[in-house]
């Protein structure tokens, strides 16, 4: 029982004294906040930092289409997180974030078709013309952002206006077309 005090305590000294050279600042004085609050206790470099599923991830995300199908060819770009492999985000890109490691980027190329459908003229939608905002002079081309059932916007483009109504075409803005999701991993949390 002596000799397992002795290596107990031996252990418990060499944790200390390597938790204390972890916390010296550059002044030689001890900063705890630098042990707890740094990469000396955090092993970021460690396999550990793969994105796999299950973990929380936190994404910069940019999609784009081609420059001729619009004057702006960014059409949404934000930070978010997701967690891999809970069906939050596209197949293709939960796919792809998995084996990503800490600041890794990453291009996709996707269809609009395999994600959100063909384009379908029977989801061109008449409505009156004062459905658009007091105030608003709808024109073709402008954004109409609705909310679904479950509190998502969603954005649609008016395609045509007469003087009494507007046509919008409900169909994804991305549906039928062929886009470009850049993507960047900016945090990931294996303990989720």
């Amino acid at each position: 029982m002596q000799r397992f005090r002795e290596y107990t305590y031996t252990i418990l000294l060499l944790a200390t004294a390597l938790l204390f050279a972890a916390c010296q600042n550059k002044s030689g004085s001890p900063n705890i906040n630098d042990a707890l609050h740094s990469d000396y206790l955090q092993y970021s470099n460690l396999s550990n930092d793969v994105v796999q599923p299950g973990d929380q991830v936190e994404i910069r995300y940019r999609i784009t289409l081609p420059k001729k199908d619009t004057e702006s060819n960014v059409l949404q770009q934000r930070t978010t997180e997701v967690i891999v492999g809970n069906q939050e985000v596209w197949p293709e890109l939960d796919q792809a974030l998995r084996g990503m490691q800490l600041q890794q980027e990453k291009e996709l190329m996707l269809d609009g078709t395999n994600i959100f459908g063909k384009r379908t003229p029977n989801l061109f939608v008449t409505l009156p013309r004062d459905f658009v905002p007091t105030g608003t002079q709808p024109h073709v081309g402008q954004i109409l952002n609705f909310t679904d059932a479950t509190g998502e916007t969603n954005p649609r483009r008016i395609i045509k206006v007469s003087a009494d109504s507007i046509t919008i075409d409900m169909n994804h803005p991305l549906a039928g077309k062929q886009f470009t999701v850049d993507v960047t991993v900016i945090g990931i949390d294996n303990n989720y």
